[in-house]
């Protein structure tokens, strides 16, 4: 499964799993790193939005989402 693929069934899914968001954040960065910005912001905006619907907008986890 490549990247592209895990990205459909995560992005699909929507999901307020702290750990999942986390994982999703981390996809992210791993994106971000491989000079992939499209790819990264989308994750980042995932991340981020299943953190304010998890947690709210002011909390720490979500404003370390903004951060990235």
């Amino acid at each position: 499964m490549n990247i592209n693929n895990v990205f459909e069934v995560l992005y699909f899914q929507v999901t307020e799993h702290l750990d999942t968001l986390e994982s999703v954040q981390s996809l992210g960065a791993l994106l971000d790193d491989m000079d992939d910005t499209a790819g990264a912001k989308a994750l980042y905006e995932h991340a981020l939005k299943g953190r304010e619907k998890a947690l709210g907008p002011q909390d720490t986890q979500t404003l370390n989402t903004v951060y990235s």
